[in-house]
């Protein structure tokens, strides 16, 4: 059987700067500063960041982990 090798296997799903700053509660411009600071693993295609999900997932997790440990570090 002949397979596409432009057809992944695994489907890529990426997330627009828009997407990134809803799930982290901030503003667009914020995301753009940290894909240009390299604070958040990004592709810039043109003038137009993208995110992978997988990626943007597990750090946003990291973010809860943190935020929960300094607030639970703080009684």
């Amino acid at each position: 059987m002949k397979t596409d090798i432009l057809e992944p296997k695994i489907p890529l799903e990426v997330l627009s700067v828009e997407a990134v700053a809803l799930m982290f509660g901030v503003e667009e411009t914020t995301v753009r500063e940290w894909a240009k600071n390299e604070d958040m693993p990004a592709r810039k295609i043109g003038k137009q960041w993208f995110f992978s999900r997988r990626l943007i997932e597990e750090a946003l997790e990291r973010k809860r982990i943190i935020t929960a440990t300094r607030i639970g570090g703080a009684k």
